[in-house]
């Protein structure tokens, strides 16, 4: 009986055509059960799960399994969905809706493999037998392409497939390069799911935003997209339009797609990928300079990349390589420039330095602007249209961007949000460092680059550009990636201390070229400097201390204070009398207030200057008011110039980030003050929107030009504000310096509950300088409310009022 049992099982079997396949490609090596493992693992039931574990072999399982998920799953032409695949290389759901009359309801892996590979049938879109075949040995009297592939490419990584590049992947994931994992599987498992992308041009995070079945889609993206959303309209960038692109970029070729033309033809051919770019007016050519020193091959294959897949296709790319000891490094270079014909490669005889080897790529540039590129560093995709859509805009003849900081991944480490073009923080520090994009008229008529300043080139540069520049213009958008490396001064500014001795060296030869005689000094941060400017005489100066007759105090101050050509006044909001003490009128009698006393006080001064201390002043650096009054030297368009303050060693609460929620005008006036210093860093010298009383020196022909303060429409809390305001509506500037100190009570506390007058001082402050308000930016850059989930509307709304009024852009 048993043996008539066995060979009734024996007959079954042979009958069974999963079983007759499975005996004819478990020898072919092409099954992965440990991928497969793992996506069993992954996502399948408890019942799965356990049954894998008491199965004796995988593939005979795989078979069993894939006829219970057949039976439970529709296949559909137009959507697609993970099953538990048998390798990285082979995707059912898409070969089921693709060739479903073909497989019938036999199992489609074995249908590839013993019949489908004949008729050129592409197990997935990550393999293709065509380009598999154009790009390598294989051919049909090798037999199974699949097998073929597995056994004599996968390990050298050969592609075979347009939709998946294993040098792009592998150059941005470290990882399975280190450890020499398969790239495809790694994708598959790990990347497609943590928003890796296996082309150019595809970002998973823009296209899954795009799409209703979101779980699905983010198992595998590009998959996702190129089975179902292409067909959808969806786009696989937010630069990339398809539609545009089909129409004015596949004549002939409509029926191919989009995403595959431009990776295999479109990129090379200069191909417009969407209108904006195509309404530009103005097209000029950028001129990309990178010097090349050893850099690791995967960074330069990044930077150059980059550069290749930009939106904008107007530009060339210069890569001089200074005598490098890596042999690879010439090898990468020559590869890139015999890809694209915009593609240069000059090579040193000798090494001769940063400056000189960048000087040759500006010689070589034939270009309308020239921009500068770090060899392990990357640009946005959309970066030159950034730049070129200014160009149209404004003419500028300088352009910089916003950056960030990026791993060996390109995951970002921290975000730089830079303000408008503020020259005196430039005197700080190279604030401005990358991305620069300039005339190249302007560059030559500059001298280029120096080779006295290595190490400090880029700021000697911008410093000559922008003395020369009538039309310098920031892109509030992070368009550079800086690579986070050991040797960067990005993350260690204890890295290459010579290049701060050579910015030194910069700053003070442009200020010997350009300004009065400056001197610069270190500071105790490496790469910021402090301007010193020796006066050569004193002019007059009154000193306004707000305080409520603490006449000891005003004295200690007066004693502190090294600058001799001075008088000190009390104000009080109490009856004074006599000395240099500024009487007031008692509270009770007659409704005064305190801006109003001040204002009165400033009605009784002769003096070239009002400095200004409010009350809660403790103690002020010796050189405070020399400070002050020096720095109003820096540029005749100066009417105010404000220190810093400290609470007793501490700077206080930070107004990098506004609270929202806060509407009260004292907190309000706060923010206005503090928020451009705070976000551009408290010890820089720069300018300003504005300041407050606490410290700050007033020319005083502006302040009887502009009629002093409006005690009237502003007699608590904006009064300053308002006046720095409609200095800058003037045309004048706001200077603060870090090194004019006051030191203060902390004494930051709001009262949620105003009076009314509080309320009507803060909307009146609005409804005056809602332009200025709108173009806020100037200074701050509210690229930065990302951190704090604020979003720019809301923060404008805030700003200018609840009616909001649009941002200037």
């Amino acid at each position: 009986m048993a043996t008539q049992n066995k060979i009734a099982l024996a007959f079954k079997y042979l009958l069974d055509r999963d079983y007759r396949d499975y005996r004819r490609i478990r020898n072919l090596n092409v099954f992965d059960p440990d991928y497969f493992e793992v996506l069993v693992k992954r996502d399948g039931s408890n019942d799965l799960i356990e049954g894998l574990g008491a199965a004796k072999d995988p593939l005979w399982y795989y078979f069993q399994v894939f006829r219970s998920q057949l039976a439970s799953v529709e296949v559909l032409s137009d959507t697609w969905s993970q099953f538990f695949d048998p390798c990285p290389l082979f995707d059912t759901y898409f070969y089921m809706a693709k060739y479903r009359t073909q497989v019938g309801s036999r199992n489609p892996f074995s249908h590839y493999l013993l019949e489908g590979w004949r008729s050129d049938l592409k197990p997935s879109p990550y393999f293709d037998p065509g380009y598999y075949r154009d790009n390598s040995h294989w051919h049909e009297e090798s037999g199974n392409p699949l097998q073929y592939y597995l056994e004599h490419d996968l390990q050298r990584a050969q592609d075979c497939s347009i939709f998946f590049s294993h040098s792009w992947y592998l150059d941005r994931t470290p990882l399975p390069r280190a450890l020499q994992l398969n790239a495809i599987k790694h994708y598959k498992l790990y990347g497609s799911t943590a928003g890796k992308s296996p082309v150019p041009l595809f970002e998973p995070d823009h296209y899954t935003h795009q799409v209703k079945d979101l779980t699905v889609a983010c198992t595998d993206p590009l998959l996702h997209y190129l089975s179902a959303g292409e067909s959808l309209g969806t786009s696989p960038s937010p630069h990339f339009d398809p539609e545009y692109y089909r129409t004015h970029c596949q004549v002939g070729e409509a029926d191919a797609s989009p995403l595959a033309h431009y990776l295999s033809k479109g990129v090379f051919e200069k191909c417009v990928i969407n209108r904006s770019i195509a309404s530009l007016d103005s097209t000029p050519v950028i001129s990309i300079i990178v010097p090349v020193y050893n850099p690791r091959p995967e960074f330069l294959n990044n930077c150059i990349r980059s550069v290749l897949y930009q939106t904008y296709p107007h530009w060339e790319l210069w890569l001089i390589d200074d005598c490098s000891s890596a042999a690879e490094t010439r090898d990468i270079l020559t590869h890139w420039a015999a890809q694209d014909q915009r593609i240069n490669c000059l090579f040193n005889d000798s090494n001769r330095g940063i400056s000189a080897t960048t000087q040759i790529g500006v010689d070589n540039a034939s270009g309308d602007y020239l921009g500068f590129l770090d060899n392990d560093d990357e640009l946005a995709a959309d970066c030159l249209f950034q730049v070129t859509k200014e160009i149209n805009r404004s003419r500028a003849e300088v352009i910089y961007t916003d950056e960030d900081l990026i791993g060996d991944d390109g995951s970002r480490h921290e975000a730089f949000y830079k303000p408008g073009f503020n020259r005196a923080l430039l005197f700080s520090h190279n604030y401005i460092t990358h991305f620069v994009v300039a005339e190249s008229g302007l560059v030559e008529r500059c001298g280029g680059f120096n080779s006295d300043y290595d190490g400090a080139q880029d700021f000697d540069l911008i410093l000559r550009l922008t003395s020369r520049a009538t039309r310098v213009r920031h892109i509030s958008k992070i368009l550079y990636h800086w690579r986070a490396v050991a040797t960067s001064t990005s993350i260690d500014h204890e890295a290459k201390p010579y290049a701060h001795e050579a910015g030194k060296n910069a700053l003070q030869a442009y200020l010997d070229r350009e300004m009065q005689a400056l001197r610069v000094d270190d500071t105790s941060l490496n790469y910021h400097y402090r301007i010193r400017n020796d006066l050569e005489e004193e002019p007059s100066v009154t000193v306004l201390f707000i305080n409520e007759n603490d006449e000891e105090r005003i004295i200690d101050l007066e004693k502190l204070t090294d600058y001799s050509n001075c008088e000190f006044r009390l104000i009080s909001d109490l009856n004074s009398e006599g000395g240099t003490h500024e009487p007031g009128r008692q509270k009770g009698m007659v409704d005064v207030t305190e801006v109003e006393i001040v204002q009165t006080a400033i009605n009784s001064c002769s003096t070239d200057y009002i400095a200004i201390l409010d009350k809660g002043t403790k103690e002020v650096a010796s050189d405070w008011l020399t400070e002050l009054v020096s720095q109003s030297y820096l540029d005749e368009d100066i009417a105010v110039v404000c220190g810093r303050v400290s609470y007793s060693g501490d700077d206080g609460p930070s107004y990098t980030l506004p609270d929202v929620r806060n509407r009260t005008v004292a907190y309000y006036g706060s923010f206005l003050v503090s928020a451009s210093r705070h976000a551009n860093g408290l010890h820089n010298l720069q300018y300003v929107n504005g300041c407050d009383f606490k410290i700050c020196l007033i020319r005083r022909s502006i302040l009887t030009d502009l009629g002093g303060f409006d005690v009237n429409q502003f007699p608590h809390y904006l009064a300053m504000l308002d006046f720095c305001y409609r200095v800058l509506d003037r045309g004048h500037k706001i200077l603060y310096t870090p090194n004019a100190v006051a030191i203060y009570d902390r004494n930051l506390s709001y009262d949620a509950d105003e009076a009314e007058q509080d309320v009507k001082e803060k909307y009146s402050f609005q409804q005056r300088h809602h332009r200025q308000l709108a173009a806020f930016d100037q200074w701050y850059n509210s690229g930065q409310l990302s951190k704090g989930g604020i979003s720019r509307e809301e923060f404008f709304k805030w700003l200018t009022g609840e009616d909001g009024i649009q941002p200037l852009t």
